[in-house]
């Protein structure tokens, strides 16, 4: 019963949309994740759902996903027989979806299915959606969510299908405005975690097109608005935005009234506030900062009707009472029909935290002015420790340990008790820098620094081995290897200057006057991460630098 439960079904769309117009092939690599941890029942509906996303690209006719979805599951199984009972029920009644939920209900119900959330019953629902909705995303949404059960999982699925089905046109624009893109996710790579629909579906179609052996195309910088309506998280206190074409492309277009409008992107959260609602939702939000000191926000402006005005690059950080202060670049004067580039180096902060970026406009009267595109670039150069008084520069790090304790003014006390544990910062935009940390540990079985981390088990690290007295250079991914190692007798209690710089495919690590280095192409970028396996540890202060 366990492995019959819906987590099969609720993580498959990835793998439909990296397949499109291949429905056995998306059914084929949905399984294989799926019975990970599930089995019977369950692969069998996440192959049905997943072919249909596939085949959504290409074929708009419900009927026939439901063929295709019959294609990819036994006959004799109970998924088959479902879908095939629930579209005889609304081919009986086609305009009452309550009927076919009671029919559902009765034959496949929670009585017959137990568990939390088993995927037969839920499966049903997704299916009398699509049926009942005839292409509508809103009328899908309302029967699939108003008919109950697992409501979210069940939504999601079907939000999908039903959004491939229809594009972005299909997306009432009362439901995306107010989103403007915007997506949380939580991850243990916590530059992903502050993130929008728009960069989500392009890395989506670069992993498919890798797959097939095709180029990755890349924007000029991170946020770019190519696709039709895209507003990838920009939102503004003043004024009214929306996506345009401009010379030739596209663009945001920003039309003010008059006098100062700010057009911020978040980068991080938003507010303590938002930190946390997260953490009473039950679903922690693990991020951390996209942009840091050191980095250059670049952009390029143009001044589309309305006369000139005045632009200056720009961003919100964090303060020491965890309230939002504003720092702008220079301003440069935007004049009518042309398009400027604009950049501004990113000051030190002080370690706290930046939460968004943007640009301000101003203007003496009307105008509209065209966000082209707007990034950063660079490696960051900055600081990171406990801030005088604050709490944000904590949660900037993704906690991946079993406790941060910050009581100890200026230490950072830092516990696993089973395993390996990380604490991380940074983005797989990070590529050749140097990383510097002071660490103490305390019954620490190992202990160290890595670069170019990317999750929980994808990293280089330089560590001390308590096993044998040494200073090890490990990567890990898929697996661990020690690619070099040396005697290095150490105490509990003592304090370690570690240095690892990463500069291609080399890797240097220093602890005082002893070196140990590699080559290794695995892992081309990433962040930052104090490591720590079965143990306490403490560390004051950690540099990244260019």
């Amino acid at each position: 019963m366990v492995s019959e439960q819906i987590g099969a079904q609720i993580f498959i769309d990835g793998w439909a949309m990296l397949c499109p117009g291949e429905p056995h092939r998306a059914a084929a690599l949905a399984e294989r994740a799926a019975r990970v941890s599930h089995d019977g029942e369950a692969v069998y509906g996440e192959r049905a759902l997943a072919a249909m996303e596939a085949l959504a690209f290409v074929e708009r006719d419900a009927d026939k996903l439901l063929d295709t979805a019959l294609d990819v599951v036994p006959d004799d199984s109970i998924i088959a027989s479902l879908i095939k009972d629930v579209r005889r029920w609304h081919a009986e009644n086609p305009d009452d979806w309550r009927h076919c939920f009671r029919r559902i209900q009765a034959s496949y119900g929670y009585d017959r299915y137990g568990g939390d959330c088993h995927m037969v019953p839920n499966h049903g629902l997704i299916v009398m959606g699509l049926l009942y909705a005839e292409g509508d995303f809103l009328e899908a949404m309302k029967v699939v969510n108003t008919a109950g059960w697992d409501t979210d999982c069940n939504s999601g699925n079907l939000a999908c299908l039903m959004g491939i089905l229809g594009g972005v046109e299909g997306l009432p624009p009362h439901l995306r405005e107010p989103v403007a893109d915007r997506c949380y996710i939580p991850t243990a790579d916590g530059g992903r975690a502050i993130s929008d629909a728009v960069t989500e579906a392009a890395s989506i179609a670069d992993m498919g097109r890798r797959a097939r052996g095709l180029p990755v195309t890349r924007g000029p910088a991170q946020f770019d608005f190519a696709m039709a309506g895209a507003m990838q998280g920009f939102l503004s206190d003043r004024a009214k935005l929306g996506n345009v074409e401009y010379d030739g492309g596209r663009g945001l277009a920003i039309d003010v009234e008059g006098g100062e409008t700010n057009v911020w992107r978040s980068v991080f959260v938003d507010s303590l506030d938002t930190w946390q609602y997260f953490e009473k939702a039950g679903y922690a939000l693990m991020a951390t900062p996209r942009v840091n000191p050191g980095q250059t926000l670049f952009a390029s402006v143009a001044a589309a009707r309305g006369g000139e005005f005045e632009a200056r690059l720009g961003l919100l950080h964090f303060d020491a009472e965890n309230e939002i202060q504003a720092r702008l670049g220079d301003p440069v004067t935007i004049r009518e029909d042309d398009s400027t580039q604009i950049s501004w180096q990113i000051p030190d902060l002080g370690g706290y935290p930046i939460s968004a970026v943007g640009i301000q406009i101003r203007s003496t009267g009307p105008a509209r002015a065209v966000l082209r595109h707007l990034g950063w670039r660079g490696t960051p150069n900055v600081r990171l420790a406990r801030t005088p008084s604050g709490s944000m520069w904590r949660n900037a790090w993704v906690n991946g340990l079993t406790s941060i304790v910050s009581w100890w003014r200026p230490r950072i006390r830092l516990t696993q008790n089973r395993g390996t544990g990380l604490m991380l910062y940074g983005t797989r935009e990070w590529r050749d820098y140097r990383l510097a940390a002071d660490v103490t540990p305390h019954l620490a079985h190992r202990v160290g620094i890595a670069a170019r981390a990317q999750g929980m088990r994808r990293y280089y690290a330089l560590l001390l081995n308590r096993d044998d007295q040494s200073l090890q250079l490990v990567r890990e991914l898929d697996g661990t290897t020690v690619m070099a190692q040396t005697r290095f007798p150490w105490e509990f209690g003592e304090r370690y200057e570690m240095e690892l710089r990463v500069t291609g495919d080399v890797l240097e690590g220093r602890v005082g006057n002893v070196t140990l280095t590699a080559r290794d192409a695995g892992l081309p970028s990433g962040g930052i991460a104090l490591v720590l396996d079965e143990g306490r540890s403490e560390t004051t202060t950690v540099e990244v630098i260019p």
